[in-house]
């Protein structure tokens, strides 16, 4: 009888342990096959968030140039066609002075209009390098009165045009916010390759960003568009002491 007992305790703890063995497994291959499932759900996540700023990136370049079509085909012309009459209107009339300062401050507005337009529209940026249409955009400011301090010797670089584009768009994004809310005189900007990376730097000597406007929607968007380039979009503001903000792409190409 002890030998029998001994069989079946032995016979039970074995049976026990393949139990509790397959019981482990099973809750190993469990938690791997939900570790994937959530990986893979991240991975879509992701996929589908990217996608959908690629498409709202699409929609706004589309709209860019629109607007810039419609400021160059119509408000342009019928600015270029006041300027016209009044050219007409100044021969032989008493205020002939004062029509062609009307005239000159057309003139200047037809300027401002055209680099607007081209600061606008997508195709601009394809025929340019990212550095000549910074340089270009950075000559609009100077006219509204900023000194401006730009790299010393300028940045050649081969980027593809998605990329430039979305770098472009983050740079006005940032100018914009110092016209609006940095009270600054000075704009500063460098663009460089340091090893693999490319960096470009803005400050201003203004009073710093508003912590809501550094934390907000365009903040977030401005963050999203660097993350789909691999990059990275930080910012740098104190109350009075100014705003410097640094873009930082991985790039291929050696430099």
């Amino acid at each position: 009888m002890d030998k029998e007992l001994i069989i079946v305790l032995v016979f039970g703890v074995i049976l026990f342990l393949m139990m509790l063995s397959s019981l482990v497994m099973f809750v190993l291959y469990y938690q791997k096959r939900r570790q994937h499932h959530v990986a893979e759900i991240k991975i879509m996540e992701s996929q589908f968030e990217q996608e959908t700023l690629k498409a709202g990136m699409a929609i706004q370049e589309q709209t860019f140039a629109t607007i810039a079509s419609e400021i160059h085909d119509n408000i342009g012309q019928l600015l270029s066609l006041a300027k016209m009459r009044l050219g007409v209107m100044a021969n032989g009339n008493p205020y002939q002075k004062e029509i062609n300062e009307v005239s000159d401050l057309l003139s200047l507005s037809l300027g401002d209009l055209r680099d607007l337009s081209k600061s606008l529209h997508p195709s601009r940026i394809a025929k340019q390098s990212l550095y000549e249409s910074i340089a270009h955009e950075m000559k609009h400011y100077q006219k509204l009165g900023y000194a401006l301090v730009a790299p010393k010797e300028p940045v050649d670089d081969d980027l593809p045009e998605a990329q430039r584009v979305i770098i472009f768009r983050v740079v006005q994004e940032a100018l914009n916010n110092i016209v609006k809310h940095a009270k600054a005189s000075q704009i500063e900007w460098d663009m460089r390759y340091d090893s693999r990376f490319l960096t470009i730097d803005i400050s201003d000597n203004g009073v710093g960003l508003p912590s809501d406007l550094v934390q907000g929607i365009g903040s977030i968007t401005t963050d999203e568009r660097m993350k789909l380039l691999g990059g990275t979009f930080e910012r740098f503001s104190k109350q009075k002491s100014g705003t410097r903000i640094q873009l930082r792409l991985p790039v291929l190409n050696e430099q």
